[in-house]
Formats: C-alpha cells, sequence, structure tokens
C-alpha cells in the first residue's frame, strides 16, 4: 500500500492520459506516486481508483434515475464517493485527472 521511500513523482504526464488504461499504465510504470505525506504504490491507487470508478457510475446512476429501483440513500453513495475521492493524491493532479475521466465516461454512455 505505502512506502517511506524516495520519491516517484509523473513529471506532468499525468495531464496527458485520455483514458484510464493510458492512466493506469503511466502509474505501473512510474511505480506508484508520492504524495505530500507518503507515497501510494501503483496497485494500491489503481484499487482506490476502480473503487472510486465503481461508487461513481453507482452515484450517476441514482442521482440521474437511470437506477430507480435502488433504494440506496443518495447521501450516503455520495458520501462514500467523496472519501473515496479523497484517497486519491491530488499531486501531479492524479484526482482531478480521475474525476475528468469519471465524467468522461459517463457522457460517453449518454
Amino acid at each position: 500500500m505505502l512506502e517511506n521511500e524516495e520519491e516517484m513523482p509523473l513529471e506532468g504526464e499525468i495531464t496527458d492520459v485520455s483514458n484510464f488504461d493510458e492512466l493506469y499504465d503511466l502509474i505501473k510504470q512510474k511505480g506508484g506516486v508520492t504524495g505530500s505525506k507518503q507515497k501510494y504504490k501503483a496497485e494500491y491507487l489503481i484499487v482506490v481508483i476502480e473503487d472510486f470508478r465503481k461508487t461513481f457510475e453507482k452515484a450517476m446512476d441514482i442521482a440521474t434515475g437511470e437506477n430507480p429501483f435502488k433504494k440506496t440513500n443518495l447521501l450516503e453513495v455520495f458520501s462514500k464517493l467523496l472519501n473515496q475521492l479523497n484517497k486519491i493524491t491530488r499531486k501531479e493532479e492524479l484526482r482531478f485527472k480521475v474525476l475528468q475521466l469519471s465524467l468522461r465516461e459517463i457522457e460517453k454512455t449518454k
């Protein structure tokens, strides 16, 4: 999950990726991302991002009425979504890129 070794910045390349496959490849290539307080291994980040993506899709389905049969509390889902998003470091704009790519995926399906 986390390490305390030397830094592994993504050198600004993260802003250039256009989909999650490219993002995951880049994170794997770099071996992870060093946040402001700790280092995140690639495997950990990919799991956290995937969890966020699943919850994001669920939240959008509930919010747009695409899945009206779910009895899930919308506030609960969005709270979980924010908690998962906060697990993704802001360094190298990773958090923003994950959110941006997630929104693009939703737009493609509409």
